[in-house]
């Protein structure tokens, strides 16, 4: 019984391992002509893309301790994924509110 449960566990060990290997040859799940280092995802058929920041100049440091130094915003859009490919999100916001009046 020992044997064929350390047999067992084995079996799944290896499975697993195959399809983690397998899984990580693929494609990239990310649009065409997005690099590796500017792709965010957030599931299968939802990412962030982040544009490269123009660097206005850097904060080196402050004598004062009480300031807080953040870093700027980073600018970026979404994309979707569905049948037809990626495509490019648009958030607009409303006039008035949800009704738009």
């Amino acid at each position: 019984m020992k044997r064929i449960l350390m047999i067992g566990i084995v079996v799944a060990v290896v499975s697993l391992t195959g399809a983690a290997v397998v899984s990580g040859q693929t494609a990239p799940n990310r649009p065409q002509g997005v690099s590796a280092t500017q792709w965010i995802p957030i599931s299968d058929r939802l990412g962030f893309v982040v544009l490269p920041s123009a660097s206005i100049g850097a904060v080196a440091g402050s004598a004062d301790p009480d300031v807080l130094l953040v870093k700027p915003p980073v600018e970026g859009y979404f994309m979707v994924k569905d049948k037809g490919g990626w495509s490019r999100v648009a958030i607009t916001e409303p006039v008035f509110g949800p009704g738009g009046t």
